[in-house]
């Protein structure tokens, strides 16, 4: 396996292949995270620092939050979560002149429609948003200035949707 490491302006850095083990943990409803560990004399291990982003494939990247190098073995240890961790950071803003953001429609559209959203207030146009399939409960839903990953956790686990 190589894990390709990127800056979060999306500059490619390098792809590392030698690593004692690297350990995803997948979450069906809320953010799943990872753990790498390696030495600190491996090739690319320095660009293994907090912010920096890995991807193993398209769509399975990864924030990094966590570093640590014991001084003893030199052993390297990385951890941190996936990329739609970021949705902790930011919240729901309502349209402007709106006083809630309130979506009728299923429940996977009003994900995706508050994700575009808010990638699009940040100004962030090189992440996409998958195609909507409109899958899940039709229903209404209203957020306004609550946070991103919480909302849609909640609309995921009424709805089922992962």
């Amino acid at each position: 396996m190589i894990i390709n490491i990127i800056d979060r302006q999306l500059n490619f850095l390098g792809q590392m292949d030698e690593f004692e083990s690297f350990m995803p943990a997948k979450k069906y409803y809320g953010i799943g995270g990872f753990e790498l560990h390696t030495y600190e004399n491996a090739r690319y291990a320095l660009d293994l620092q907090k912010e920096n982003i890995i991807f193993t494939s398209a769509d399975k990247a990864y924030i990094i939050l966590y570093r640590h190098i014991s001084s003893i073995t030199g052993k390297l240890v990385i951890k941190g979560m996936e990329l739609k961790g970021y949705f902790k950071r930011w919240l729901v803003f309502p349209p402007p002149g709106e006083a809630y953001y309130r979506v009728n429609d299923r429940t996977e559209t009003i994900i995706k429609t508050y994700v575009q959203s808010t990638l699009n207030r940040k100004g962030i146009a090189n992440i996409e948003v998958a195609l909507d399939r409109k899958r899940g409960i039709k229903t209404v839903y209203q957020s306004r200035y609550k946070n991103l990953a919480s909302e849609i956790e909640k609309i995921g686990k009424v709805s089922g949707l992962g």
